[in-house]
């Protein structure tokens, strides 16, 4: 796996870690500062590590979806028939989070929202106030380095949506020589804007299931290559089952056209498939499982219910969302 990141120095590192049955072991951290946007160069560093780790005990490597990281890895792929090259999953999750985040009305919603954040916690007098309800918690802010934590704010602001309505129809807080601040009466005309809240309410039931999915691909207990498909599947599904077209169209999401041809083809299924937390159950028992190349369509001897789950008792995190 190769980590790329930028230290304090604005120097640009890829650490090298190396993931086996025995666990996770960092190999090395390289300054690529000089090469990270050459792609040939980054071919050559991985092909390096790959060389001194031993081709035959890498099956795949992982980096990010980056351009020139994609060009690295079909070089390696093709020079280690092997070895398969997949994008970075919470990488990936990260950028979807930045491409919603960059919309015109979850923006401006995301902005309000950080005018209420902000003005609560910088002042001490009304912040005590609202710490003495029963039940309290803090409010999660908006963190820089991560576009996912603009929604964990968001539904972290909704679930005390009623605290602080309490707060600014309050005695304490109409007598308060904050209500006649400016700022004050924007953040109230916010607090007491139903449409506000209910604008919060749909981009979390919306982004909800990209967040759980973002939860178990970006943790380190297990494995979680086996969930990332059928996450996608349920995900799905589920960003459409909690809220009703119409609302959709008024608020100006996406519509996914199911007729648009699949940009994914059956080789590089196939390819994607040879992944440790995808191997089909039966080909594990021993028997032929693979894609049947005629309609491209079906999986023969293919265990739907168990695709990615090897052991009987280990359920899957989705298997109750039909359910929910």
């Amino acid at each position: 796996m190769g980590d790329g990141w930028t230290d304090n120095k604005q120097r640009t590192l890829i650490n090298f870690l190396m993931y086996c049955p025995e666990g996770i072991s960092f190999l090395k951290s390289v300054d690529a500062s000089n090469i990270i946007k050459d792609a040939t160069s980054l071919f050559l560093l991985f092909d390096e590590v790959i060389e001194w780790v031993g081709p035959l005990n890498v099956v795949h490597i992982v980096t990010d979806n980056a351009t020139n990281y994609m060009v690295a890895g079909r070089l390696i792929s093709h020079k280690h028939k092997h070895i398969n090259w997949s994008p970075c999953a919470a990488h990936c999750l990260n950028l979807i989070f930045k491409d919603i985040n960059k919309m015109d009305n979850v923006a401006e919603l995301v902005r309000r929202a950080s005018k209420v954040t902000i003005f609560m916690y910088n002042h001490v007098f009304l912040l005590s106030w609202l710490r003495k309800r029963d039940g309290w918690t803090e409010i999660l802010r908006l963190g820089a380095t991560r576009f996912a934590t603009s929604f964990i704010a968001l539904k972290s602001l909704h679930d005390h949506k009623y605290d602080l309505q309490a707060l600014v129809t309050s005695k304490f807080s109409v007598d308060s020589r904050y209500s006649k601040d400016n700022k004050s009466k924007v953040v109230v005309s916010i607090i007491l804007d139903n449409r506000f809240w209910n604008d919060c309410l749909i981009v979390v039931n919306l982004m909800s299931p990209l967040m759980c999915l973002l939860c178990i691909v970006d943790c380190d207990e297990r494995p979680s290559m086996g969930y990332v498909y059928e996450g996608m599947f349920y995900n799905k599904k589920r960003i459409y089952d909690p809220i009703d077209y119409a609302c959709i169209d008024k608020t100006d999401f996406w519509i996914v056209d199911d007729d648009q041809p699949a940009k994914l083809d059956v080789e590089e299924l196939k390819n994607l498939l040879y992944e440790e937390g995808l191997i089909l159950i039966n080909e594990v028992e021993g028997s032929s499982s693979h894609i049947d190349d005629e309609d491209g369509g079906g999986v023969e001897g293919f265990d739907v219910e168990n695709f990615g789950f090897p052991n009987a008792h280990f359920q899957s995190p989705y298997s109750n969302f039909q359910n929910e």
